[in-house]
């Protein structure tokens, strides 16, 4: 099936060698990442004061406001219950996008096509609205060298934890 390979390391789970790796390479995290959950290190979330549905009637408007277009939103919930796997919260992405922002990343680096658009997520946890999005830092790191492209990036994501925040406000 596969083939054996010499292996040196020993006594160490791949899940610890890629928490390692990351904290080296990405030494940014908000909170030490032997602290976070592996989904945790990848998103950026806060907790917001409205319920899901309250929260998610303002997106649209929101997004508007911070200069974003809303190109598709996804109802989880209704969708996984229409194929016969019904989870039991509220769960909604909404795909956002800036369209010249998203030109400039596609024109410098088309495998930046993977994470985008950017998307924010509004779920119910512990009886909480919670409201996520991609830790864009991640992908950030890797225009480092263009300085204008990495500077735009960041006011993209400036933004998006802006517009999270006013809706969870």
């Amino acid at each position: 099936m596969f083939p054996q390979l010499p292996c040196i390391v020993t006594n160490v789970t791949i899940n610890g060698l890629v928490q390692w790796y990351l904290s080296k390479k990405y030494p940014m995290h908000p909170t030490p990442a032997a602290k976070q959950t592996p989904p945790a290190q990848f998103t950026y979330q806060i907790s917001g004061s409205k319920s899901v549905g309250e929260t998610v009637s303002q997106v649209g408007a929101a997004s508007e406001q911070f200069k974003f277009s809303v190109l598709h939103s996804y109802h989880f919930s209704e969708i996984l219950a229409g194929k016969g796997f019904p989870i039991q919260r509220e769960v909604f992405v909404f795909e956002i996008c800036r369209a010249p922002m998203a030109a400039k990343m596609l024109t410098a680096n088309p495998s930046f096509a993977v994470f985008m658009p950017c998307r924010i997520a509004v779920y119910e946890e512990n009886g909480k609205t919670i409201l996520s999005t991609m830790n864009m830092e991640l992908v950030m790191e890797s225009i480092k060298h263009n300085k204008e492209l990495y500077t735009e990036a960041a006011v993209i994501y400036q933004s998006i934890q802006e517009m999270m925040r006013f809706l969870a406000a």
